[in-house]
Formats: structure tokens, sequence, C-alpha cells
């Protein structure tokens, strides 16, 4: 079972996850970057997307997977939107539009 913590609670990847590990959960990230592919275009995320939009989308994730909603794959999208901030972060400082953003590109 692999456990992420998150600012002191511990985010469970569902047991579908328990036997591949990793694996199974980067397998997971990718089908979303895939569906995400047949819905905006190939790589339409790296064109920028504001960091606030991947932490607000990214929490809304985490609590409707704690909820236990089953609508959508939410662990997926919290990773998917975690993976967009820190990639974000480092390829489009100018999408950093958070107030902490300056005092971590001038560190």
């Amino acid at each position: 079972e692999i456990r992420l913590s998150l600012v002191g609670s511990e985010m469970c990847i569902r047991d579908r996850y328990r036997y591949g590990g990793l694996y199974t959960a980067l397998l997971e990230v990718s089908k979303h970057y895939e569906d995400g592919c047949n819905k905006y275009g190939e790589r339409n995320w790296e064109k920028g997307i504001p960091l606030h939009c991947y932490i607000d989308s990214g929490v809304r994730h985490y609590i409707k997977f704690i909820r236990s909603d089953e609508d959508e794959p939410h662990d997926r999208a919290f990773l998917w939107n975690m993976l967009g901030a820190l990639w974000t972060q480092q390829y489009h400082p100018e999408c950093c539009d958070l107030p902490f953003t300056e005092e971590v590109q001038n560190d």
C-alpha cells in the first residue's frame, strides 16, 4: 500500500494500487494524461496553466477522494494536479501566481 503524506494527514491510494505500488500509480496518472490528450489536444497542459488552478483542482480532488466519491478517479486526478504544479513551478515561472512564489523563485 502506498501512503502519501499531505499536510499532516495520510492518503491511501486505492486498493487497486496495493500490488502494483508506485508503478501502478504512475500508469493510472498516465491515463489521466491520455484522457486530457483526447479532450484538449496533445500536450495542451504544457502551454501553461496558472499554478493556482492546479492547487485548487488538486485540493478538490483530494477532498473528493477522502470522501470516497466514485464519479471519477479522484486519486489519479489529485496526483496529476500535483505533478502539474511541480512542473509549472520549474518550467513556467510566469504562471506561478500564488503569493509565496516570489520568495521561492528568489531563493
